[in-house]
């Protein structure tokens, strides 16, 4: 619920963060959406409620497409020492472990992540790919 002090325009933008990655990715691929004004409007969001994991992994979000990816995992772990359950947050910190080659830290996130959804193969897989890079083939299947 929106704090009682907070005004029309904040209690907006505190209700949008609830639509977090799905509207940031169907927005930017369809009408070129302005990271840039996005991430002010978070930042704003996390001055207002600063210890609101979904607006922080929005922040790790935008972030990360603005290509500051040390900023975005600060983002991400801020999120998830607000919400370690969040399954959304270790999956896109895992997978930015990845890119940069971080691959215990990302192996770490996505074997939780199997362990809470063991139907999720978008998770096994990235296991998977973690095992390969790190010449653990006999893992990887």
């Amino acid at each position: 619920s929106c704090d009682k002090n907070m005004n029309m325009k904040d209690s907006m933008r505190y209700f949008l963060v609830y639509y977090d990655k799905e509207i940031i990715k169907m927005i930017s691929t369809k009408y070129g959406f302005d990271f840039f004004e996005a991430l002010k409007n978070f930042l704003y969001l996390k001055e207002k409620l600063p210890n609101n994991a979904n607006v922080l992994y929005n922040i790790g979000i935008i972030l990360e497409k603005l290509k500051h990816i040390d900023k975005a995992i600060s983002a991400y772990n801020a999120a998830l020492k607000l919400d370690n359950q969040n399954m959304d947050i270790m999956y896109n910190l895992g997978y930015t472990y990845i890119k940069i080659g971080e691959l215990e830290k990302a192996e770490e996130l996505f074997k939780k992540l199997v362990e809470k959804d063991n139907q999720d193969s978008n998770s096994f897989f990235h296991l998977g790919t973690i095992y390969s890079k790190q010449k653990q083939h006999e893992k990887s299947f």
